[in-house]
């Protein structure tokens, strides 16, 4: 490897003071204090998680729950906008976090809450994590 092989390759600091690289840094912070926060995130248990595919859309929905909270994460990985039904097993749904949202230089705000059944329009390569009621 060359010196300047390795110099390239170091962190930079610095630049996290800069956008969009202190976005990006506290949108990480947020997903990594849901993981260790979230009930239904904490445990590694798999028998409680359900996952779900479509290739056509490539999309994926993932379902964590335990004895207090159910979260659905639903992520789409094309290039296109994809509709997706949120779940009825729950009466309602609330918006943790949104990949897409203005707080993180996104383009899309979605409401705080949603209907059981309710079809949903999702942006581009983005997840939005929901919790049941």
């Amino acid at each position: 490897m060359s010196e300047k092989t390795f110099e390239d390759s170091k962190l930079q600091w610095q630049v996290l003071e800069q956008e969009p690289h202190r976005t990006v840094l506290s949108y990480y912070k947020k997903l990594i204090s849901l993981r260790k926060t979230h009930p239904a995130l904490k445990s590694p248990d798999r028998q409680n998680m359900k996952v779900s595919c479509d290739e056509s859309t490539e999309t994926l929905i993932l379902y964590r729950w335990n004895e207090q909270k159910n979260i659905v994460s639903l992520m789409n990985f094309s290039e296109k906008e994809q509709e997706i039904m949120l779940p009825e097993f729950k009466e309602s749904w609330t918006k943790i976090i949104h990949s897409a949202d203005t707080e993180w230089h996104g383009n899309h705000d979605f409401p705080d809450d949603f209907t059981a059944g309710e079809t949903i329009t999702l942006r581009p390569e983005s997840i939005l994590v929901l919790e049941g009621h």
